[in-house]
This record gives structure tokens, C-alpha cells and sequence, in this order.
């Protein structure tokens, strides 16, 4: 079932359900700096890894 919604109720339906956390924080920079080594690197492995990470 789909509903029209508004923007604001859009908006507060998004809000309720985003939870981040430090942790998940954390270790999105570890991965975003680890595929920026790769990237200076010209590694592919080391790109992918990041981004299994």
C-alpha cells in the first residue's frame, strides 16, 4: 500500500526510522579512508576490500 504523502510527513517518517550511530560512524571513515589509500595506490584490491569493509 502506497500513500501520498507530504513533504514534512516525508520528512518526519524519515527522521523516525534514521539511527546513526558512533560506532557505524567509525567505521565508515575507516572504510572511506582506506579506499582514498587505494585510490593513491592505484590498487584495486585494496579499493574493493574498502569497500567490503
Amino acid at each position: 500500500m502506497t500513500g501520498n504523502y507530504s513533504t514534512r510527513e516525508y520528512r518526519e517518517k524519515l527522521y523516525d526510522d534514521l539511527h546513526v550511530r558512533l560506532r557505524d560512524t567509525a567505521i565508515l571513515m575507516c572504510a572511506i579512508f582506506i579506499a582514498s589509500i587505494g585510490l593513491n595506490m592505484n590498487s584495486t584490491a585494496v579499493i574493493i576490500g574498502a569497500m567490503l569493509i
